[in-house]
């Protein structure tokens, strides 16, 4: 973390519009491109139920949905608490949170998945005293897509 005299101005840049936390962490690709059918459909709604769920907690409004956003996923998967053994390489890493970006747009947090409408970034982290847990952390940006 920088500190306020790496800022230019000694002024910190605004932290993200929402944090969204699941309680789960999002599977491997390769963990999901091997599930029945029946196992992916039900961890797609289950995602999808909890991304809801905190969606209304957080209380977003529909009028954000129009503007570009930047999210930041962190995947929290510590060993100790039921999490990964390893950690994962980025592919892998990316490809198993599609079933996320795709249950924030079907909830409405975001409008499309494309790179018009999203920058995304991923990241993998431990922390040994919590449990395994997905940080999703939005911003929206004030330019319009083009």
């Amino acid at each position: 973390m920088m500190t306020t005299a790496e800022f230019p101005l000694g002024v910190a840049p605004p932290g993200p519009d929402f944090v969204l936390i699941i309680p789960a962490i999002m599977p491997s690709l390769n963990e999901y491109i091997r599930m029945h059918w029946a196992k992916r459909r039900r961890l797609n709604r289950n995602i999808a139920w909890h991304v809801q769920a905190v969606k209304g907690r957080a209380d977003i409004e529909h009028r954000d949905r129009l503007a570009h956003v930047t999210l930041r996923v962190f995947s929290n998967a510590p060993k100790a608490a039921g999490g990964r053994a390893r950690r994962l390489d980025h592919d892998n890493l990316v490809g198993g949170n599609k079933p996320l970006v795709d249950a924030l747009r079907l909830t409405g947090i975001i409008k499309n998945d494309t790179d018009k409408w999203l920058d995304v970034g991923y990241a993998e982290y431990r922390d040994a005293v919590e449990r395994p847990r997905t940080e999703i952390e939005i911003t929206y940006n004030d330019k319009a897509p083009k």
